[in-house]
Protein backbone atom coordinates (compact mmCIF):
# COMPACT_ATOMS: atom_id res chain seq x y z
CA UNK A 1 0.00 0.00 0.00
CA UNK A 2 1.22 3.55 -1.01
CA UNK A 3 0.93 6.31 1.03
CA UNK A 4 -1.47 9.23 -0.89
CA UNK A 5 -1.73 12.86 0.91
CA UNK A 6 -5.31 13.55 2.12
CA UNK A 7 -7.19 15.55 0.16
CA UNK A 8 -7.92 19.34 1.31
CA UNK A 9 -11.11 20.59 2.83
CA UNK A 10 -13.76 21.54 0.44
CA UNK A 11 -13.24 25.11 -0.98
CA UNK A 12 -10.25 25.72 0.28
CA UNK A 13 -8.13 25.54 -1.68
CA UNK A 14 -4.14 27.17 -2.18
CA UNK A 15 -4.21 31.02 -2.20
CA UNK A 16 -1.51 31.07 -4.62
CA UNK A 17 -1.60 28.26 -7.61
CA UNK A 18 1.00 25.72 -6.82
CA UNK A 19 4.50 26.56 -9.11
CA UNK A 20 5.04 23.66 -12.00
CA UNK A 21 5.76 20.12 -11.37
CA UNK A 22 3.48 20.05 -7.77
CA UNK A 23 0.23 18.46 -8.14
CA UNK A 24 -2.56 20.90 -7.26
CA UNK A 25 -5.14 19.06 -4.93
CA UNK A 26 -8.72 20.68 -4.60
CA UNK A 27 -11.03 23.27 -6.88
CA UNK A 28 -9.70 25.20 -9.41
CA UNK A 29 -8.54 28.56 -8.17
CA UNK A 30 -10.83 31.13 -9.81
CA UNK A 31 -8.68 33.88 -11.50
CA UNK A 32 -9.84 37.29 -10.84
CA UNK A 33 -10.82 39.58 -13.46
CA UNK A 34 -8.57 42.90 -13.90
CA UNK A 35 -10.31 46.28 -14.12
CA UNK A 36 -7.64 47.88 -15.50
CA UNK A 37 -8.53 47.36 -19.40
CA UNK A 38 -11.96 48.92 -18.52
CA UNK A 39 -10.02 51.65 -16.87
CA UNK A 40 -7.39 52.16 -19.60
CA UNK A 41 -10.37 52.53 -22.09
CA UNK A 42 -12.34 54.82 -20.58
CA UNK A 43 -9.39 57.39 -20.51
CA UNK A 44 -8.63 56.55 -23.64
CA UNK A 45 -12.01 58.00 -25.12
CA UNK A 46 -11.96 60.72 -22.81
CA UNK A 47 -9.03 61.94 -23.92
CA UNK A 48 -10.10 61.54 -27.73
CA UNK A 49 -13.16 63.32 -27.02
CA UNK A 50 -11.80 66.62 -25.54
CA UNK A 51 -8.93 66.06 -27.34
CA UNK A 52 -10.73 66.84 -30.01
CA UNK A 53 -12.02 69.84 -28.50
CA UNK A 54 -8.16 71.29 -27.33
CA UNK A 55 -6.60 70.80 -31.08
CA UNK A 56 -9.56 72.93 -32.57
CA UNK A 57 -9.19 75.72 -29.78
CA UNK A 58 -5.10 75.73 -30.44
CA UNK A 59 -6.07 75.49 -34.20
CA UNK A 60 -7.87 78.90 -33.34
CA UNK A 61 -11.02 77.34 -34.92
CA UNK A 62 -13.74 79.22 -33.17
CA UNK A 63 -16.99 77.80 -35.05
CA UNK A 64 -19.35 77.05 -33.05
CA UNK A 65 -22.40 74.35 -33.46
CA UNK A 66 -25.87 74.03 -32.87
CA UNK A 67 -27.72 75.48 -29.86
CA UNK A 68 -24.55 77.67 -29.60
CA UNK A 69 -24.37 78.65 -32.63
CA UNK A 70 -27.85 80.06 -32.32
CA UNK A 71 -27.57 81.46 -29.22
CA UNK A 72 -24.45 83.21 -30.39
CA UNK A 73 -26.37 85.07 -33.39
CA UNK A 74 -29.06 85.68 -31.77
CA UNK A 75 -27.41 88.07 -29.38
CA UNK A 76 -27.32 91.91 -29.97
CA UNK A 77 -23.69 92.88 -30.15
CA UNK A 78 -23.84 95.91 -27.99
CA UNK A 79 -23.53 93.30 -25.13
CA UNK A 80 -20.83 91.55 -26.47
CA UNK A 81 -18.68 94.46 -25.91
CA UNK A 82 -16.18 94.57 -23.14
CA UNK A 83 -16.80 97.00 -20.38
CA UNK A 84 -14.62 99.49 -19.11
CA UNK A 85 -12.66 98.61 -15.52
CA UNK A 86 -14.29 100.28 -13.02
CA UNK A 87 -12.14 103.00 -11.54
CA UNK A 88 -13.09 104.09 -7.66
CA UNK A 89 -14.36 107.72 -7.55
CA UNK A 90 -11.88 109.97 -5.76
CA UNK A 91 -12.26 110.75 -1.81
CA UNK A 92 -11.57 113.78 -0.60
CA UNK A 93 -9.68 114.16 1.99
CA UNK A 94 -10.80 115.89 5.39
CA UNK A 95 -8.61 117.53 7.87
CA UNK A 96 -9.05 115.76 11.33
CA UNK A 97 -10.46 118.26 14.08
CA UNK A 98 -7.45 120.03 16.38
CA UNK A 99 -8.91 117.95 19.17
CA UNK A 100 -7.69 114.88 17.65
CA UNK A 101 -4.24 116.34 16.83
CA UNK A 102 -3.73 116.66 20.66
CA UNK A 103 -4.58 112.80 20.89
CA UNK A 104 -1.81 111.55 18.61
CA UNK A 105 0.76 111.79 21.75
CA UNK A 106 1.85 108.39 22.42
CA UNK A 107 0.32 106.40 25.30
CA UNK A 108 1.68 105.84 28.71
CA UNK A 109 3.13 101.94 29.20
CA UNK A 110 0.27 99.48 30.70
CA UNK A 111 1.52 98.11 33.70
CA UNK A 112 0.02 94.69 35.34
CA UNK A 113 0.31 93.58 38.93
CA UNK A 114 2.53 90.52 38.50
CA UNK A 115 0.26 87.34 39.65
CA UNK A 116 1.95 84.98 42.52
CA UNK A 117 2.91 81.79 40.45
CA UNK A 118 4.62 79.81 42.89
CA UNK A 119 2.41 76.68 43.45
CA UNK A 120 0.66 76.05 40.58
CA UNK A 121 1.09 74.05 37.28
CA UNK A 122 2.84 75.24 34.90
CA UNK A 123 0.38 75.21 31.80
CA UNK A 124 -2.14 77.14 35.08
CA UNK A 125 0.54 80.14 35.32
CA UNK A 126 1.40 80.26 31.74
CA UNK A 127 -2.14 80.55 30.86
CA UNK A 128 -2.33 83.27 33.16
CA UNK A 129 0.37 85.36 32.18
CA UNK A 130 -0.70 85.02 28.46
CA UNK A 131 -3.99 86.26 29.39
CA UNK A 132 -2.42 89.29 31.51
CA UNK A 133 -0.57 89.86 27.92
CA UNK A 134 2.53 88.09 27.40
CA UNK A 135 3.60 86.15 24.19
CA UNK A 136 4.21 82.88 24.41
CA UNK A 137 7.64 83.00 23.23
CA UNK A 138 8.54 85.60 26.30
CA UNK A 139 7.40 83.13 28.68
CA UNK A 140 10.76 80.53 29.62
CA UNK A 141 9.97 77.79 31.79
CA UNK A 142 13.40 76.47 33.55
CA UNK A 143 13.71 73.04 35.63
CA UNK A 144 15.68 73.05 38.66
CA UNK A 145 15.40 68.82 38.73
CA UNK A 146 18.94 67.61 38.32
CA UNK A 147 17.69 64.30 36.57
CA UNK A 148 15.01 66.59 34.64
CA UNK A 149 16.77 69.33 32.55
CA UNK A 150 14.01 70.03 30.00
CA UNK A 151 9.99 71.32 30.49
CA UNK A 152 8.56 69.55 27.55
CA UNK A 153 4.60 69.34 28.84
CA UNK A 154 4.06 72.32 31.22
CA UNK A 155 1.35 70.23 32.65
CA UNK A 156 3.41 67.56 34.12
CA UNK A 157 5.47 70.51 36.40
CA UNK A 158 4.87 73.16 39.28
CA UNK A 159 5.93 76.15 39.59
CA UNK A 160 9.05 77.06 42.46
CA UNK A 161 9.84 80.22 41.27
CA UNK A 162 9.62 82.90 39.28
CA UNK A 163 11.61 86.02 37.86
CA UNK A 164 9.28 88.94 38.79
CA UNK A 165 8.10 89.19 42.32
CA UNK A 166 4.55 88.87 42.74
CA UNK A 167 2.28 91.91 43.67
CA UNK A 168 4.94 94.25 41.61
CA UNK A 169 4.09 96.64 38.69
CA UNK A 170 5.51 94.88 35.05
CA UNK A 171 5.14 95.84 31.73
CA UNK A 172 3.42 93.29 29.54
CA UNK A 173 6.57 91.13 27.19
CA UNK A 174 8.97 91.15 28.89
CA UNK A 175 11.24 88.47 29.59
CA UNK A 176 9.48 85.77 32.31
CA UNK A 177 11.41 82.67 33.85
CA UNK A 178 9.18 80.33 35.68
CA UNK A 179 11.57 77.84 37.58
CA UNK A 180 9.81 74.76 38.12
CA UNK A 181 9.96 70.68 39.67
CA UNK A 182 8.69 67.83 38.00
CA UNK A 183 5.65 66.25 39.75
CA UNK A 184 6.45 62.74 41.19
Amino acid sequence: MTYQPPPPPPNHGPAFPPPPGVPHYGPPIPRRRSKTPWIVGGVVLLALCCGGIGIAALNGDTTTTGNEAAVASSEPTETRQQKEPYVPAPVAETEPPEAAQDDLSPAPPVTVRMPDLVGLNAAVAQDKLERLGWPPEQIELGSQDEMDTFVILPANWTVTKQSEKAGSKVEPGGLIVLTCTKKR
